[in-house]
């Protein structure tokens, strides 16, 4: 059961505590009908051991079969990863969905399966060129692990600074939940879980991150990317690494032209500040955020705590021009 604390708590859903006890889940129809498809595809995996040679991904059999890289995101070969795949997708999907709306959800998924299915078919071929290992060519790597790990890095980015208490004694704050994801992952490999689950969250980790960082378009603003500082690279990782981190990704600064004039640009014309900009848009996502997952958490019997050094919108509004520095 996950509980959480929140200094605001009584304000989270308008009618103080007795609302937040009553609060109830609203998964949305578009991640239902995800769900459906991931399960009619594990059954049909279940019913016809066949279907995986066409679904899944095979790298030795990507030629003729091409579409494999796209149709091995959502087909689950293993029940738990089904069960824990589907909550996951309906909990967040709640969360981000009304912040990006339907079609923005849908083509961050589209796009994120997709480029995760590229990159692991390559890093399959490298790897069997390198070891010469025909699991790597004839393995059937499949699941839709790597959306959930972008979906981690979605939440990390409309709600970082929330703090999430586990078992009541567990605090984790929301943006160590990507770098969490991909540590286990690893970990989960080397005790001989399959080789598709952290090769999915490596690259649905940094694939989403390029994605929303980059090039995702703001519904209100019509602006692409993310440049506040939290959402840096070197963001996902402890602050002791962050300064390193910086340094090795600058190339990806300079690559998709995230500077400060580009920033001055983007988000002034004339000296003054564009409506809806996107550190106006960030803060309504957080806030939108924020108030989506302590609706969720209510239901489980808490509510979700923004620290208290919460920075308020304006400031990081403030905050973006430096931040834009930071890849």
């Amino acid at each position: 059961m996950v509980a959480a604390s929140s200094n605001a708590a009584t304000n989270a859903g308008g009618n103080g505590s007795g609302s937040n006890a009553t609060a109830t889940y609203r998964f949305t129809k578009l991640s239902k009908i995800i769900c459906g498809v991931l399960a009619v595809g594990c059954a049909a995996g279940y019913a016809s051991p066949e279907v995986a040679n066409y679904v899944a991904l095979v790298p030795g059999k990507t030629l003729p079969y091409v579409w494999n890289v796209f149709t091995c995101g959502y087909f689950e070969q293993r029940v738990v990863s089904l069960v824990l795949g589907c909550i996951s997708l309906l909990v967040m999907g709640s969360v981000l969905e009304p912040v990006w709306g339907s079609k923005g959800f849908l083509k961050f998924l589209f796009l994120i399966n997709l480029s995760v299915g590229c990159c692991a078919f390559v890093v399959c071929l490298i790897s069997y060129l390198a070891v010469y290992s025909e699991k790597m060519l004839y393995g059937k790597l499949s699941g839709f692990q790597g959306a959930i790990a972008a979906l981690v890095v979605g939440v990390k980015q409309v709600m970082p600074d929330q703090e999430i208490v586990f078992l009541k004694f567990i605090t984790v704050r929301v943006k160590h939940f990507p770098l969490l994801l991909v540590g286990a992952a690893i970990a989960g490999s080397l005790l001989g879980l399959p080789i598709d689950l952290v090769i999915f969250v490596i690259f649905g980790t940094f694939n989403s991150w390029v994605y929303l960082r980059f090039f995702q378009t703001h519904p209100q603003s019509r602006l692409q990317g993310d440049p506040s500082e939290h959402f840096s690279f070197a963001g996902f990782f402890p602050e002791f690494m962050q300064p390193a981190i910086e340094i090795v990704t600058v190339p990806l600064s300079k690559l998709f032209r995230l500077n400060r004039k580009n920033m001055q640009n983007m988000y002034a014309l004339g000296g003054q500040p564009l409506p809806g900009s996107a550190p106006v848009d960030a803060s309504r996502r957080r806030e939108r955020g924020a108030k989506a997952l302590e609706e969720r958490l209510a239901a489980a019997g808490g509510t979700v705590a923004s620290q208290d050094s919460a920075e308020p919108s304006i400031e990081h509004g403030e905050g973006s021009e430096q931040g834009a520095e930071n890849v």
